[in-house]
């Protein structure tokens, strides 16, 4: 059993293939992570599945204003949904905010498309104004199992305080997913102090291709 498990966030086959080879234990994929990541292309993740063979999650983000959707929107993530869900994906990651809180209505809904998949809250619960109550609210719906977050700081190693109290907010019911300019070099220390079972980053493994 590993101490922990390393996600890569990655936006290109060559970041799958490599992500893989150099440790990774699951990745997220995404597009345009510049944008701080939107739904990728089917296209790009059939290649990947081809690939691959560690567990793959999938970001449904249709656009990059902010985290809040109209209806239209809503319409649109149900479709990219149902069609990464004929795909064999381990999840998805969505996020989705009103008021400085979580839109719930829409978290609900998104949780019963994507099921059985697992969903992971994305750092959406970062600019929420009462993240620990949140968590708790989360706890209610059955397939939703983890919250990826950064303890509403820019990087994890700034928001360690936060972190340890949404571990603890997590319980047994969800898991903690350490994000935030999380490295191979700050990894150890951040274990350390959190504990959180999965940290998350576009440099948690090397970016080198093994020979």
């Amino acid at each position: 059993m590993y101490e922990y498990f390393l996600e890569s966030c990655i936006e290109s086959l060559d970041e799958a293939v490599i992500s893989q080879q150099n440790g990774a234990h699951q990745l997220e994929l995404c597009s345009r992570l510049d944008l701080d990541g939107l739904t990728p292309s089917i296209d790009l993740l059939r290649q990947i599945l081809k690939h691959v063979d560690i567990p793959v999650k999938v970001m449904i983000r249709p656009h990059h204003n902010g985290f809040e959707y109209s209806e239209t929107d809503s319409i649109l993530i149900r479709h990219q949904i149902n069609t990464f869900k004929t795909h064999n994906i381990n999840g998805i990651v969505f996020g989705a905010l009103k008021d400085k809180r979580l839109d719930l209505e829409l978290i609900s809904e998104v949780a019963k498309w994507a099921s059985p998949l697992d969903v992971t809250i994305h750092k959406a619960i970062d600019l929420c104004e009462y993240p620990l109550e949140e968590i708790t609210k989360l706890k209610n719906f059955p397939n939703i199992k983890y919250i990826l977050s950064s303890g509403q700081k820019a990087e994890a190693i700034k928001g360690i305080d936060m972190l340890t109290k949404m571990k603890k907010a997590c319980g047994h019911k969800l898991q903690l997913i350490v994000a935030g300019k999380v490295t191979q070099e700050n990894l150890q220390y951040l274990h350390k102090k959190i504990g959180a079972e999965y940290y998350h980053g576009r440099k948690v493994v090397e970016n080198k291709k093994v020979d």
